[in-house]
């Protein structure tokens, strides 16, 4: 039986092209993969299962999603039955909490934080998540969408986007859309969320809403007492959620032109670090429509796990090893004939697999 675990060494998949690592395989010393939608329905054109066609690339955990379950329609949060079939073929887990935590307007939200805890932990408890091991939250770029709000504004001197440079953008990137919605949007808000002039709105001007996000988490998830706290970030957030203690362990984003990478990479306090994507064009999730290859994210770390802390392996890979996080030792136990449902409550720690003959008694 594996384990949810703190941080490991780890990889990520993708359709698009333009990515810095090799084709549908793992950086050298990558161990770990993350992914928007279900590991378990993964098929590859070989005829492999997903599973197998992971622990082939030397990958034995899966970074897998919460989400508001009662509102998910792309797959993304992981429910009991995934986590099982994880579980059950021989992988660790880790979980991160993302909700539309990519859009600065999330965090203006004054409960928010609260409604994420309350989603993460419903989840938590109905995955089975052991005792001790950390949910991460992310903050998926709010500082930098900020910094490229102000750019745009600029760019179009204080007015909306005109329709050439909307084109302009879309036929650069289509993924540019976001950013153009996000901009009209930020012509509406930013007098009344920041109460300055535009040209003078830092990246640092988002602080005070992200704190008040982990605050509250905090205040959900200590009360709850089950669980420990990280984040998915830029340099900058992750260093101002360590320095006012809201986080015990940060994930840092691989986009190195968002704010502060360099200097927190360089400090070696992360727990895990995001690097460039692989490409798997063969490979597809079982969803009953037509939907793209899975994308799953490269990432280094200091350590990987195996059945108990004091089993912690330490690999120096490309980064030197400076430290070692891990988890309190409990097996993850999903009870099958539990139905899952938003907000249920069951008595998790530690719950049983009926189908486990050492497990009748309890």
């Amino acid at each position: 039986m594996k384990f949810w675990i703190v941080s490991v060494l780890c990889l990520m998949l993708s359709t698009q092209a333009g990515f810095a690592a090799p084709s549908c395989a793992a950086h050298k010393g990558m161990t770990a993969v993350d992914m928007s939608q279900p590991a378990n329905t993964i098929t590859t054109s070989s005829g492999k299962s997903g599973f197998a066609a992971l622990k082939a690339m030397g990958v034995n955990t899966i970074i897998r999603y919460y989400d508001w379950a009662n509102e998910d329609i792309s797959c993304k949060a992981l429910l009991p039955s995934e986590s099982d079939a994880i579980i059950a073929a021989g992988f660790n887990i880790i979980s991160v909490f993302q909700h539309e935590n990519d859009d600065p307007e999330s965090f203006f939200i004054k409960s928010r934080g609260s409604t994420d805890s309350k989603h993460a932990l419903t989840l938590a408890k109905a995955n089975g998540q052991p005792k001790g091991s950390a949910i991460y939250f992310a903050v998926d770029g709010v500082d930098q969408t900020i910094r490229d709000m102000v750019f745009e504004h600029g760019m179009s001197n204080g007015h909306k986007m005109s329709k050439k440079r909307r084109r302009h953008l879309i036929h650069a990137d289509r993924n540019f859309i976001r950013h153009i919605r996000r901009y009209g949007r930020f012509l509406k808000y930013h007098a009344s969320v920041f109460h300055k002039p535009v040209e003078t709105i830092k990246a640092t001007d988002m602080n005070p809403a992200i704190i008040r996000y982990f605050e509250q988490v905090n205040a959900v998830v200590k009360t709850d007492n089950n669980y420990k706290i990280g984040a998915y970030a830029s340099g900058a957030v992750c260093e101002l959620l360590l320095g006012h203690k809201l986080i015990d362990y940060c994930w840092l984003a691989q986009s190195t032109g968002w704010p502060g990478f360099d200097h927190f990479f360089h400090s070696k306090r992360w727990a895990m670090v995001q690097e460039r994507s692989t490409l798997c064009r063969t490979w597809n999730f079982e969803q009953g429509q037509s939907l793209p290859p899975p994308q799953v994210r490269v990432l280094i770390s200091v350590c990987s796990f195996t059945h108990r802390c004091g089993d912690a392996v330490c690999t120096a890979s490309l980064l030197r090893v400076v430290r070692c996080l891990c988890t309190s030792p409990f097996p993850l136990r999903v009870c099958n004939d539990v139905p899952f449902a938003p907000h249920i409550s069951v008595p998790f720690f530690p719950p049983f697999r009926p189908s486990d003959p050492e497990d009748q008694t309890h």
